[in-house]
């Protein structure tokens, strides 16, 4: 049973009352339609109704399936004064499926909303959201402000993907589309809000995220990987217009300290800033892996701080610095090429030797790079290994792995050893690290098959001089190959 006394002329739809009464079901609804400017809607609604019911009463239905209940709730607007925007009452809404949602992988039901209104403040006292078997629970308020609505809102999650956010902005743009108009008969058409901002922030905190997205390196190329992030702080900031900055303030990625701020808008650039934690020591072994890197390139215990800064899809600024210890280099194929070119391959020979591991091995590794303008510049690259040390200079740029580097291979095996068993002219000439003689050579080309060619003395940098002197702090002996 139903009654209705309305009043509709093509300036105004006027509902002085819309009562009905079916199974389990009754209601009432009060609505004041002005088409013509300045456009308004006020409305009220009292009872229990389910969405099909609402489906028949009205020509559009944003929900397929569930539930509204209202206590006097009243909402009213101006198109052109958001500052006019007024609540009372209480809301209650319980699982409702997104219209269009339930062909979907993940149908997206608002299991339960609870919203109550004073004036210019809306509570959201519970909000409970499934994708899928993805869950979101939050809890904040909305305000009106003399430009528009400023929303603070807080969200929890035990595990949320970012296919399942892609989901629910894309269900969410589709009902706004048609609440604004697109699907409604110019008659009947809602007043848009003109010209409001919606701005504030919408914190979050999710046990894990995960996302896939292609990571393309050197040594593997493009492939797809899947990254996950633990204990997820953050929040979501809205500035006026169509702008967003978002903003990760902690997080584990890969077992390191991740955090990041980006933009909604890419030319204002985006920040990382990624680091280990010194009491719980990893190995690049198994991060590398995590991050998308294949495992065959390097392993040992090692420490990791990294702040970068990307603008317009480039590497604008920042730094890294890492630093290895009691590990191996897995990946010969350069370094044999290297070793072979400047005739000592006898004395680096890939041995398995008691801990049955193939590689290189070295007791330490420091690298210490920065990012400018797209190319990643090392400053200081020291690898002391077994039967000799390596030091690195140059830079690569980050478009296309082209290479410019200066390698200096200091062995000290043969004579070398030699002379630091000199007693007294072996203290006074050998550096601490037991080294004489550099050989340097040039990396240069696209990674990771650069062409590798022998230096001269004058050929190297002062950049390269400076790591030397830093590291074994006494004059150095540089041979070419011509001259060993």
């Amino acid at each position: 049973m139903a009654r209705i006394d309305l009043e509709n002329t093509p300036e105004r739809l006027r509902i002085n009352e819309l009562t009905f009464i079916a199974p389990g079901e009754q209601g009432r609804l009060t609505l004041d339609l002005r088409r013509l400017p300045p456009k308004s809607l006020a409305f009220s609604w009292q009872g229990f109704v389910n969405a099909d019911t609402v489906a028949a009463l009205f020509h559009h239905n944003f929900f397929t399936e569930g539930t509204f209940a209202g206590a006097f709730f009243e909402a009213s607007y101006l198109a052109d004064q958001p500052e006019a925007l007024r609540f009372k009452g209480i809301l209650k809404a319980e699982n409702l499926l997104l219209r269009d949602s339930s062909s979907k992988k993940k149908p997206i039901v608002f299991e339960s909303i609870l919203l109550s209104g004073t004036g210019k403040h809306l509570r959201i006292a519970a909000l409970n959201l499934a994708i899928g078997n993805e869950k979101i629970t939050g809890l904040g308020h909305l305000a009106v402000k003399q430009k528009g609505l400023e929303l603070d809102i807080n969200l929890i999650s035990s595990f949320l993907s970012k296919e399942s956010v892609n989901d629910l902005v894309q269900g969410l743009k589709e009902t706004q589309r048609a609440l604004l108009g697109d699907h409604i008969d110019q008659d009947d058409e809602i007043p848009t809000p003109e010209n409001w901002d919606i701005t504030g922030r919408i914190g979050f905190d999710l046990d894990s995220f995960s996302m896939s997205r292609n990571t393309t390196t050197v040594f593997s190329g493009t492939q797809p990987v899947h990254y996950t992030l633990y204990d997820v702080h953050g929040e979501l900031q809205l500035a006026p217009g169509t702008l967003t900055r978002t903003e990760i303030f902690s997080s584990k990625l890969c077992n390191l300290d991740f955090k990041s701020t980006w933009y909604s808008d890419e030319a204002l650039g985006q920040h990382f800033e990624l680091a280990t934690d010194s009491n719980a020591p990893l190995r690049l072994e198994n991060v590398l892996p995590c991050l998308g890197v294949n495992q065959d390139l390097v392993e040992g215990e090692f420490s990791l701080k990294a702040n970068l800064r990307k603008e317009s899809g480039a590497w604008h600024s920042g730094n890294i610095h890492i630093k290895s210890t009691k590990g191996r280099i897995l990946r010969l194929k350069l370094l044999s090429r290297i070793f072979k070119i400047v005739n000592i391959t006898d004395l680096f020979v890939t041995q398995t030797g008691s801990t049955g591991k193939r590689g290189f091995p070295f007791s330490e590794m420091y690298i210490d790079t920065h990012i400018q303008e797209n190319n990643l510049i090392f400053d200081r690259g020291i690898i002391h290994g077994e039967g000799l040390n390596l030091f690195l200079n140059g830079d690569v740029h980050l478009d296309d792995y082209d290479a410019d580097l200066t390698l200096l291979i200091a062995p000290f095996k043969t004579f070398d050893t030699l002379f630091s068993k000199v007693p007294l002219i072996g203290q006074d000439i050998m550096s601490e690290y037991d080294s004489l003689v550099a050989i340097p050579v040039a990396i240069e080309g696209q990674l990771p098959d650069p062409t590798i060619t022998p230096l001269r003395l004058e050929s190297i940098g002062n950049a390269l001089f400076n790591i030397i002197r830093e590291t074994f702090k006494l004059p150095y002996n540089i041979l070419t190959p011509h001259e060993q």
